[in-house]
């Protein structure tokens, strides 16, 4: 790193990548790693310890951690996400909702429901339909 003429640091990283820094952008930088401490304790990455897929669908499993009177406690939540194009922006969106695990039981449960009424009322439109062709 070296100064330039208007006192900004230059930091050359690769074949035309240039990035300045002064020295507000250092101390930023300096408050974000030290920031980056929870109670003394270093954050780690945040990955998920399972994923299940299908279609455009997706569930992760976290590992949560949590300081409850001085004590960790630790608990795991979901996550589903769903992924579709948008073909009028050309791009890919998500939607995504966390559960804990009393909410899985109760989401399956309106799923179930759900699922249920539109395979019901399919049948009655088609059982509708085979009564009409028997006229």
């Amino acid at each position: 790193m070296k100064a330039n003429y208007f006192g900004t640091r230059q930091e050359f990283s690769g074949k035309n990548q240039v990035k300045l820094m002064n020295s507000e952008s250092v101390s930023f930088i300096q408050s974000i790693k030290e920031n980056a401490k929870s109670n003394g304790r270093k954050r780690k990455m945040v990955m998920p310890i399972k994923k299940y897929r299908s279609g455009q669908l997706e569930t992760a499993v976290w590992e949560n951690e949590r300081e409850v009177n001085g004590n960790i406690i630790s608990f795991k939540t979901v996550t589903l996400r769903k992924s579709w194009y948008d073909k009028d922006k050309s791009l890919w969106r998500d939607a995504t909702i966390q559960l804990r695990r009393n909410d899985l039981q109760k989401a399956m449960l309106v799923l179930q429901k759900a699922q249920e009424d539109l395979l019901l009322a399919q049948e009655n439109v088609e059982s509708e339909e085979g009564d009409d062709e028997d006229d």
